[in-house]
């Protein structure tokens, strides 16, 4: 976004693979890097726009914040907040919320500040979890994957195991529409290999530096000219667009795979909200 006001909206028409036996599809609203941008006082145009498109669900796929020592969280939390009024909102695990997680001698509380805050408006954080709801009629299963650092690393060119995800995620389930929320999209052929029906990703947003408006030169991670295709060929991968505008490894059945039930995780969270406490809120 670069200190650039403007955005861009993209329609995309997609193939449910034939799992909607009732209702008649859904519609959702993907965000991804808002970084604590706002598009007019207190994001009211993005919002604006969100609420023409009169989204089924809204996904935030990470990278609401910004993670700086002492950095204000309130611009992007508070937008995701008044989205959780109106809409369901699943909020995926970008780099910028890994950092405040990881290094806590820098962040103090902040990754505690935001999941609290997140919890409490009801918000579904996914970081190596996954979620269950009904959508028109339609199974869904949201499979929220955080990266480990190994993978974040500017220079790093080696592989994402598929294992990498069905250790923490679990396999599919073909019973149910898969979305996995994947933010780097460089790893696009193991999400692929990995079998969701759809995979948002993010991160790359234009890159660091860019050609004109429209093109990015060099990404996050310094990979030249690196040109994101709209889908992988199975139609299943949609990346964040190229537009300026706008070291563990984990592995083994050790791993806990956490699963959330969406509906009763807002139960949860409205009950104890009525009694003045949040830090009970599960689904799992």
């Amino acid at each position: 976004m670069n200190g650039m006001r403007k955005f861009t909206t993209t329609y995309y028409k997609l193939s449910s693979n034939g799992k909607f036996l009732e209702g008649n599809g859904f519609r959702l609203a993907f965000i991804s890097d808002l970084h604590n941008m706002e598009f007019g006082p207190d994001n009211t145009v993005l919002k604006a726009v969100i609420d023409e498109a009169a989204p089924d669900l809204v996904i935030i796929g990470g990278d609401q914040i910004v993670a700086k020592p002492g950095e204000n969280l309130d611009p992007g939390l508070s937008f995701a907040e008044r989205l959780a009024e109106e809409y369901q909102v699943i909020y995926g695990c970008g780099n910028h919320e890994y950092r405040l997680k990881l290094y806590p001698e820098q962040y103090g509380d902040l990754y505690e500040k935001l999941r609290e805050r997140l919890k409490k408006a009801g918000i579904c954080y996914l970081e190596n979890e996954t979620a269950d709801l009904t959508i028109s009629g339609c199974p869904v299963r949201i499979y929220g994957y955080a990266m480990d650092r190994t993978y974040y690393n500017r220079f790093y060119r080696g592989p994402l195991p598929v294992s990498e995800l069905t250790d923490h995620l679990g396999k599919p389930d073909p019973a149910r529409y898969g979305i996995l929320l994947a933010h780097h999209p460089a790893y696009r052929s193991s999400y692929a290999s990995y079998g969701a029906d759809l995979t948002l990703s993010g991160h790359y947003h234009g890159g660091v530096v860019g050609l004109g408006a429209h093109r990015g030169l060099v990404t996050p991670d310094f990979r030249l000219f690196r040109k994101l295709p709209r889908a992988v060929p199975d139609g299943r991968h949609l990346p964040d667009h190229q537009c300026r505008n706008g070291r563990t490894h984990h592995s083994g059945p050790h791993l806990e795979q956490k699963r959330i039930d969406y509906y009763r995780y807002r139960e949860n969270v409205r009950e104890n909200r009525a009694h003045g406490d949040t830090s009970k809120a599960s689904g799992v």
